[in-house]
Parts: C-alpha cells; structure tokens; sequence
C-alpha cells in the first residue's frame, strides 16, 4: 500500500497567456486514484486549461489553491519563481520530512542564464538542515531509458502545433512585406493584396484556439486551403515551397 502521497497538478504561469496544455488529463488522474490507495491528487484552479475543472473533480481530483500540502508538483513550463516560495519547504511524510518535489521542462540543464534565478531555488548548500532542505528538480528533458533515450518529449502533436505555428508565422512575416497570402487571411478575389489589418477570425488557427484537432483542420482547410485551391497564391512571391524533415 502507498503511503499517503500528494500530487499536485500546477497552474502555468498566468503571462503564458496562451498555454493550456496540462501534465495529466482527468482520465490519468482517475486511473492513477484507481490504483494507488494513499494517494491524493490536487488541482490549481484555471479556466484556460483544456480540460475543466468539473472533470478534473468527476476524476475524483480536489481543488487547491496553492497547492501547499502537495508533496509532487506537476507542470508543463517553468514554475514562476513568486509561485515557488510557497512550495519549498519539506513536508511531513510518514515519520520523517522529505523535500517537495516538482516535475517540468526547466529550461535549464544547458545552463541557460535566463532560468539560473529559478534553479537556483532547488540547489542544495552544505550544512543544511532538515528543515531548510531544497526541493527536488526533476526535469523532464533529462528522464531517460536505460539505452539513453528520452522517455518524455514532445511529440506527434507537437510537430503539428509547431507546423501550424510556422505557418501563421510565415503569414505574418509576408504582412511585413506588404504582401497577404492564404496563410493570413480568407479575402475576396477583389481585395487587394497589400493591406495592413486582417481580422483575427480570418487569421490561420493557432492551435491553442480550437478544441481538438478535427477541429483545427477543418479551419485550416476552409479558411486556408480552399482559397490556395481556387486562387493560388500571389504571383508576387512565386511559389511557395514547404519542406517537411523528420
């Protein structure tokens, strides 16, 4: 039997206006509750997630607003650092105190500058107490087989969120030149080529902006590939080649 453990399942960070993904879906966290009997999984409240609070608690999840008694915290991004002074101090697990564990891409295991501020809240000094002990840092990136290979990654889907990403940035970066192609917008054999707004709605879907993937290619195919299929694209730019690799 388990002994009683918390998991935690984070908020991202409210700048990253656009991040809704999440560590867990509610079908994991009734599987995870359905197996492990001293376990205990909490949820931050956020109404950007893919998935709603009411079916993280129909999984048998409990809402939390700081997260304070999770042993295990879970996220996608970097924990801001305001939010991880709550979450440093050990706690009590069984006779013993053990440190806070947290899970997520940290950004940094290359040493990079910009997230030293942030690791530096799990780096252990000699002469600690119990009390004072640091969290546990336990980054996805590094969690590898016994072959070497990367166990947690991104994957198929990513690699259509970022073709779709690349091809709204193509769209914008044509703008700057004055030119409007498919990729930004649905437009009238009449309009003109050069212009400088283009309603959001007409843009080509960002995949943080529909629901579920037959839903985004739908939108890509009506509001992009239609139009290619009818009209082609700007004589301006000549053909547009788009390479594929992997």
């Amino acid at each position: 039997m388990l002994r009683a453990l918390t998991i935690g399942i984070r908020r991202e960070d409210p700048l990253r206006i656009w991040e809704r993904r999440c560590p867990l879906s509610p079908h994991a966290v009734h599987a995870l509750l359905q197996e492990f009997d001293g376990l205990r999984v909490l949820v931050q409240p956020c109404e950007r997630r893919i998935w709603t609070m009411d079916e993280f608690l129909q999984a048998g999840a409990l809402p939390h607003p700081t997260l304070a008694p999770a042993h295990i915290v879970l996220g996608i991004k970097e924990t801001p650092i305001p939010e991880l002074t709550h979450l440093v101090s050990p706690l009590p697990h069984g006779p013993t105190s053990v440190p806070r564990t947290h899970m997520m891409f940290s950004h940094t295991h290359k040493g990079q500058s910009y997230n030293m501020a942030l690791l530096d809240n799990f780096v252990s000094r000699p002469g600690l107490t119990e009390q004072f002990l640091k969290p546990r840092l336990i980054d996805y990136e590094l969690l590898k087989d016994r072959e070497g290979k990367r166990t947690v990654g991104f994957g198929w889907f990513a690699g259509v969120a970022g073709a779709l990403e690349s091809l709204a940035a193509l769209a914008h970066a044509h703008l700057e030149l004055g030119i409007a192609t498919p990729f930004l917008a649905s437009l009238s054999p009449a309009d003109p080529i050069l212009f400088t707004h283009v309603p959001r709605s007409q843009s080509t879907p960002r995949p943080h902006t529909h629901p579920s993937l037959p839903s985004l290619l739908s939108s890509l195919h009506t509001l992009v590939g239609d139009r290619i299929a009818h009209e082609g694209t700007p004589r301006v730019l000549g053909p547009i080649v788009i390479g594929v690799t992997g």
